[in-house]
């Protein structure tokens, strides 16, 4: 018996030793150390195996390859484990046909109310910003953006000019969302005459890269605290006051999936998110993790880095980008009340 999984040495779980009594031998082959420590015999290896399935003296074992649209079948025959070999899923464009995405069955020109108001933390950075003008080219008419330190720059004052003179009613608010007694004060409006706030994008971010052993308590909180924190207040509140919200949106990134260096509490505080989404999906709440990846637009967040230069070495290739900003591009699936994610 040659293995060359690793999963059971990783777990140092035991061997039976009576199956030895028949004279058997069990080897254990470590593919990554021989491709570190004997790069040149693993060379050969792999030219004398391209060599065998040219001969025809070996043959690829069995697979099936079932198209995009079946790929729920995929994984019950998986967890069934009635098939012989592989299974893959044709991602291509052939096995791809007939699949649609949640986004292309409703018509985003209907999803927001213009007598409603729309909740965007992180309002005046450069993702808050250009989320503010998406919603405002898609119906919004009252809108509320808060950071911790309110319209500063030259750049947020011009884009909350431009939303008013469109006709948006903008409401500046100074809040640090990480802090409940804020978010408190952001959505309990009582009898304050504001129009019933009917949704939230959670844009606001921070970073605080280093590696992981130089990380601190302080790192992660600062980055949790922008983040993750400040999306639990909102979650936490709004059930608490029982608002109907028609959108949960939090803006996450694909760190949380592949990583990126230097970024563990960036990835962690974004993983939350992730979960946060689901948590409130299964108990029939709106939610939509947004997982960004490189920004397309770079200007709207000058330090975010979320593909560095070294990406060709680690075997990354770009990844086409959801354009946003474009008419249709943000809610690229539905995340209303009852909607598909």
């Amino acid at each position: 018996m040659v293995e060359i999984g690793k999963g059971d040495i990783s777990a140092n779980r035991g061997l039976s030793q009576a199956a030895f009594q028949e004279n058997l031998s069990f080897i254990s082959v470590d593919i990554d150390r021989l491709l570190a420590q004997r790069t040149q015999v693993f060379v050969d290896i792999l030219r004398r195996t391209r060599e065998a399935f040219e001969e025809g003296a070996y043959h690829p074992i069995p697979s099936l390859v079932l198209p995009a649209t079946e790929t729920e079948d995929a994984f019950r025959r998986m967890w069934e484990s009635t098939h012989l070999g592989r299974i893959a899923v044709d991602l291509t464009e052939r096995g791809c046909q007939g699949l649609r995405l949640a986004g292309e069955r409703f018509d985003v020109r209907g999803m927001l109310d213009p007598q409603a108001a729309y909740l965007v933390t992180g309002g005046f950075g450069g993702f808050g910003l250009r989320t503010a003008a998406w919603l405002a080219d898609h119906g919004a008419r009252h809108l509320v953006l808060a950071g911790r330190r309110g319209a500063a720059s030259d750049e947020a004052r011009q884009a909350t000019q431009a939303l008013r003179a469109r006709g948006v009613d903008v409401l500046e608010a100074v809040a640090d969302v990480s802090r409940e007694q804020d978010v408190r004060r952001l959505l309990d409006t009582g009898d304050q005459g504001r129009p019933p706030l009917r949704g939230i994008l959670h844009c606001a971010g921070v970073l605080a890269d280093a590696k992981i052993d130089a990380q601190t308590h302080e790192t992660f909180a600062r980055v949790f605290d922008a983040k993750a924190r400040s999306a639990l207040h909102l979650h936490r509140i709004t059930l608490e006051l029982e608002l109907e919200l028609d959108l949960f949106v939090l803006f996450s990134s694909v760190s949380a999936v592949v990583g990126n260096t230097g970024q563990a509490n960036y990835a962690a505080a974004n993983a939350f998110l992730d979960g946060l989404a689901v948590q409130r999906r299964g108990a029939g709440l709106p939610a939509l993790s947004v997982a960004w990846g490189q920004s397309p637009r770079p200007a709207c967040w000058p330090r975010i880095r979320m593909f560095p230069a070294t990406s060709p070495r680690w075997g990354c290739r770009p990844w086409k980008l959801i354009r946003p900003w474009q008419p249709g591009g943000l809610p690229a699936v539905r995340c209303r009340r009852g909607g598909g994610v």
